[in-house]
């Protein structure tokens, strides 16, 4: 789980999880899919781990300075 902006209009019911902030595409290497959000006055969205997370994640302390994933 993890949070995301509220909105003013929020329902409390789940929803489908925003793919302008949580990309299918950029969570799947992960192996991440997006299941639902909830919004009520609070947000949250739920990611389902469906495959192991490469090896290459977590990376060590200062490794993300020394060679960032994206530039």
């Amino acid at each position: 789980m993890v949070s995301v902006p509220s909105s003013p209009e929020g329902s409390g019911q789940p929803a489908r999880v925003s793919t302008s902030r949580w990309p299918v595409e950029g969570l799947a290497p992960l192996g991440l899919v997006p299941e639902i959000e909830l919004r009520d006055g609070f947000g949250f969205a739920v990611l389902r781990q469906r495959t192991l997370c490469p090896d290459r994640y977590p990376r060590r302390v200062g490794i993300p300075a020394k060679r960032p994933l994206f530039s």
